[in-house]
């Protein structure tokens, strides 16, 4: 079958994953941001399990619809959380937390990963191969990230740390930046999961 169709097929499960683990924290109700994952998911799961694989401008619209419904959902769920935290009043929470939110959120990156490889496939006119990039430039990939979250320092916080992205590269080709086939996505996230 084509990528079309494994994504019809794959990502409901994900996202079915993703309701159950919600479904199964018993206080989720009354959690504000738990409810609203769990709408969105919802929602998300039903846009993929009525989607056409054959029909490839409406499939490439309801997976760019899936994918803007996720893009708060790493804070979404850190408040959550957060709240659940303090309505449970738990001393053990930080294991139950840490592990949920990591099962939840490399769930969702995987899924986020194969709906936006299918997105870069379906545009051919890319210098990359999908959402690989085969020469990957890592230190600008990290420049990215770390001003990225220098904003976020500045705009919550009011100031921001200093920060220096360095490249060396083997002996003999100073100035090079280091390049190699990579997901920038993925080395995007690592950095601000990073810093």
């Amino acid at each position: 079958g084509t990528l079309a169709e494994f994504l019809v097929e794959e990502i409901p499960i994900r996202f079915a994953e993703r309701i159950r683990w919600i479904e199964q924290v018993n206080e989720w109700k009354d959690v504000p941001e738990l409810v609203e994952s769990h709408l969105k998911h919802t929602a998300s799961f039903s846009y993929m399990r009525k989607a056409d694989p054959k029909d490839p401008v409406k499939f490439q619209k309801t997976v760019q619809k899936v994918l803007k419904r996720q893009d708060n959902m790493v804070e979404l769920m850190t408040l959550g959380m957060q709240k659940l935290r303090k309505l449970r009043q738990a001393e053990n929470f930080d294991g139950f937390s840490n592990k949920f939110l990591d099962n939840f959120l490399l769930n969702r990156l995987g899924c986020n990963l194969l709906l936006s490889h299918y997105l870069a496939c379906a545009h051919p006119h890319r210098k990359m191969i999908g959402i690989i990039d085969p020469h990957c430039d890592a230190v600008e990939t990290c420049r990215a990230a770390g001003q990225e979250i220098l904003g976020a320092c500045r705009d919550f916080l009011g100031r921001q740390p200093v920060l220096r992205v360095e490249g060396f590269s083997p002996e003999g080709h100073q100035g090079l930046a280091p390049r190699f086939t990579y997901i920038p996505g993925i080395l995007t996230f690592i950095m601000r999961e990073l810093l």
